[in-house]
């Protein structure tokens, strides 16, 4: 995916998906040490409910730990574009 992204001269990724703790936690924290500007879409990644928490905390939880290596913005602060 990073060969496509250099290709394509992308710069910036915005972060959505499912599993808020695994997959999405991960690709932020990666972008971000890749040198990428990241924006975490605040309300467009999803979990489970763990047997100690909720997916609502969970979710909660990563949008505020992953404000170290993103923006965390919701869909509508974001305005979308595929314009460079």
């Amino acid at each position: 995916m990073e060969a496509e992204l250099k290709k394509k001269e992308i710069e910036h990724v915005f972060i959505t998906g499912i599993q808020t703790e695994v997959c999405v936690d991960t690709t932020c924290r990666r972008a971000f040490s890749k040198g990428y500007k990241v924006t975490l879409v605040a309300d467009a990644h999803s979990t489970w409910d763990s047997d100690d928490l909720t997916a609502k905390a969970i979710i909660h939880h990563h949008n505020r730990v992953l404000r170290w290596f993103a923006d965390v913005r919701s869909s509508d602060e974001i305005e979308w574009s595929m314009e460079k």
